[in-house]
């Protein structure tokens, strides 16, 4: 998600070679060689504009952060000097191309890893059995709760959907500052995310295949 070098007003330097470079400008010649780009860092910025039907009902303004179509796990580190975040409500809607999923916290937004798999099982460790979908999108958040002392924060913790990318959603798990939901797909799908500032949430968006 991540020149050009201004010389100065060195003009009587020659610019034909580094060498004469370094014998005019003295360390500069050293600061003119480029770094060797790292293979494994991506230096292009995937860029999209996204439009009025792709925000819908949220206002652009309060998106702090977006990610766009992707198949690739996508990931947020845990602030730990933050106090778990209650996860509050999660909803399902299906829009015009893709299906949303919104997850409202208080008082901020948690650590959260995201992936697309077919192999996807329930419980917090996964071993158990998942549903019957041909994929599932996973969601699990870090210092995270959806409980107040035992009493579900999110009443609607399992539900079925005839969306077209969305098929199911179930909690799977809360325990040891873990939430992790699991979401049946209709096959592997890209989605996008955004995290909205006002009113912590996390928007997720799987486009319809």
């Amino acid at each position: 998600m991540f020149g050009s070098s201004d010389i100065g007003p060195r003009r009587n330097c020659p610019l034909l070679l580094v060498i004469l470079l370094a014998a005019c400008g003295g360390d500069r010649a050293e600061e003119a060689e480029p770094p060797e780009p790292d293979p494994l860092v991506s230096t292009e910025i995937r860029r999209e504009t996204m439009t009025d039907a792709d925000y819908g009902e949220l206002e652009p303004a309060e998106v702090g952060l977006s990610v766009p179509w992707t198949s690739n796990r996508v990931s947020r580190d845990p602030d730990p000097e933050d106090e778990p975040a209650r996860l509050t409500a999660v909803s399902t809607a299906r829009s015009r191309g893709f299906d949303r999923l919104t997850f409202s916290f208080s008082p901020a937004l948690p650590g959260y890893r995201l992936a697309m798999s077919t192999e996807a099982g329930g419980g917090c460790d996964g071993a158990s059995p998942a549903s019957d979908a041909p994929a599932h999108l996973v969601v699990e958040f870090e210092r995270a709760v959806s409980n107040d002392g035992g009493s579900p924060l999110v009443s609607d913790r399992s539900r079925s959907t005839d969306f077209p990318a969305l098929t199911s959603a179930v909690q799977a798990c809360d325990a040891d500052g873990k939430v992790r939901w699991l979401f049946g797909t209709s096959g592997l799908v890209d989605y996008r995310i955004m995290e909205m500032s006002v009113n912590p949430r996390l928007v997720v968006d799987l486009r319809h295949p």
